[in-house]
C-alpha cells in the first residue's frame, strides 16, 4: 500500500475528512485533524470580495487552530473552494417555472416577492476575475499555511495554481471522469480527488454537464483508471510530476479503505461515513436507523448541480412534477430553496449522502471514529 500520501503530508492515517458544506464544523475538523487525518473546512459560503466575509475566514482559522491546540498538527488542514464557471443571474421565465414546481410539489403557495434570487454560492473564479485575492494571499504568507487547498466543480487559473505551489501549499482538485483526471494531471495538480458516482453531496464534475455523456464511473473503476493513465502518461512523458490519487466515494468502513489502498489509491477521503458524528451538523438526521427501503436518487432539480441524496417525500414529490422546465441556475436556484427550506423545514426534506448511507454510526465522536478506522487500517 502506497505510504506517499501520508509521508507527503506528515498524516498518522491516508485519510481526508471531506470538506462538506453545511455539515462540517469546526469541532469536526479539529478533531479528524487531532486523530491523525487530514481535516477540511468548506470555504464556499464566503465571499472574499466581502470584507466582513473575510474576517469570518480568519476567525474560522483562529478557532480551528484553539481546537486543535497543537502546533505540529494545526497546519494538517485542506481549505476548499467551488470553482464553477461563473454563472449569469436567473431569468423571468425560470424563476416562474421554479415557483410553479414548488408550488406543485409542496402543495403550498410560493410568494415570489418574498424569495431572494440572489446568488448563494461563489466561485474562486469570480475572486480571480475580481482580483480579490490579494488579502488571502497575504493571510497565507504571514499568518497561516495550510498544507493543501482543494477545489470542487474545476480548477481555478494557471497562474494562482503555480503561485500556491511555490509557497508550499498542495493543490487538490475533484475529477469525476478520466476527461477531466487527464486534464488535472497534465495542469500538474498535486492530488486529484477521484469522486465516483456513489458519493453522496454535489458531483463535482465540471468538463462533462450533460448527464447523458456522464460514465457515472464507480470509485472503484475511476481509480484504477487513473492509476494506470498515470503509468501510461508517464511513459510518453506527458506528465513530469505524478499527482497523489485520492478515493472517495462509498468508502464507509477499514475493508473499503484498504480496499482502495490495494488499488494503488494514495488516500481515501470520507464524507458519508462522518454524517452520523456528534459533531456533524447532520448527525441528527442520522440518529435513528433508515427503513430497509431507504435508498438514494442523484437529483440536479433542488441546488441546479447533481447531487445524491436521500430519496425522502420532498424529492419524490419533486421528481414526479418536474417536466423538464428550465431552471434558475446553481447558486440561485439553491439559494431560493434554502428560504423555501427554512420556512417549510418538514416539507423540504433534502439529505445529502452517498449509497452506503445506512452504515452510517452514530453518537459517536469524530475523532473516535477516525481512530477506530485508522487502526483497523492496520489490520486488513
Amino acid at each position: 500500500m502506497s505510504k506517499a500520501f501520508q509521508k507527503c503530508l506528515n498524516l498518522k492515517y491516508p485519510i481526508i475528512q471531506a470538506p462538506m458544506a453545511g455539515v462540517t464544523t469546526i469541532d469536526m475538523a479539529a478533531q479528524a485533524c487531532r486523530a491523525g487525518a487530514m481535516a477540511s473546512l468548506p470555504l464556499s459560503h464566503l465571499d472574499f470580495r466581502i470584507a466582513k466575509d473575510f474576517e469570518q475566514f480568519k476567525s474560522m482559522i483562529s478557532q480551528f487552530r484553539t481546537h486543535v491546540a497543537n502546533e505540529s498538527l494545526e497546519k494538517n488542514i485542506n481549505l476548499n473552494f467551488f470553482c464553477h464557471d461563473i454563472l449569469n443571474k436567473p431569468t423571468k421565465l425560470q424563476i416562474d417555472n421554479w415557483v410553479k414546481l414548488y408550488e406543485r410539489s409542496l402543495n403550498i403557495p410560493i410568494d415570489v416577492d418574498k424569495i431572494n434570487f440572489k446568488n448563494g454560492n461563489v466561485s474562486f473564479k469570480a475572486f480571480e476575475r475580481d482580483d480579490a485575492l490579494h488579502d488571502f494571499f497575504q493571510y497565507l504568507a504571514d499568518e497561516f499555511k495550510p498544507k493543501v487547498i482543494s477545489f470542487h466543480f474545476g480548477h481555478p487559473s494557471k497562474s494562482t495554481i503555480k503561485y500556491l505551489q511555490r509557497h508550499g501549499i498542495l493543490i487538490f482538485v475533484t475529477a469525476t471522469s478520466m476527461k477531466e483526471f487527464h486534464l488535472l494531471a497534465k495542469l500538474g495538480i498535486d492530488g486529484i480527488v477521484c469522486q465516483g458516482y456513489e458519493a453522496g453531496g454535489h458531483r463535482g464534475n465540471f468538463l462533462v454537464n450533460d448527464s447523458k455523456n456522464d460514465e457515472n464511473l464507480s470509485t472503484a473503476q475511476l481509480v484504477k483508471r487513473a492509476v494506470t493513465e498515470l503509468a501510461v502518461m508517464r511513459d510518453k512523458g506527458h506528465v513530469y510530476y505524478i499527482p497523489l490519487v485520492i478515493a472517495t466515494g462509498g468508502i464507509m468502513d477499514s475493508k473499503d479503505i484498504s480496499y482502495m489502498l490495494s488499488q494503488q489509491a494514495d488516500g481515501v477521503q470520507l464524507g458519508t461515513a462522518l454524517l452520523g458524528c456528534n459533531e456533524s451538523n447532520a448527525s441528527e438526521n442520522f440518529s435513528k436507523p433508515f427503513t430497509s427501503h431507504s435508498e438514494t436518487r442523484m437529483v440536479n432539480i433542488v441546488s441546479g448541480k447533481p447531487a445524491r441524496t436521500i430519496l425522502t417525500r420532498f424529492i419524490e414529490h419533486l421528481l414526479t412534477t418536474f417536466q423538464g422546465e428550465e431552471l434558475p441556475p446553481y447558486g440561485y436556484m439553491y439559494n431560493a430553496f434554502k428560504q423555501v427550506k427554512r420556512t417549510y423545514p418538514e416539507l423540504t426534506n433534502f439529505l445529502l449522502a452517498g449509497e452506503g448511507f445506512q452504515s452510517v454510526q452514530s453518537d459517536i465522536a469524530t475523532d473516535q471514529l477516525i481512530t477506530k478506522l485508522g487502526k483497523s487500517i492496520a489490520k486488513n
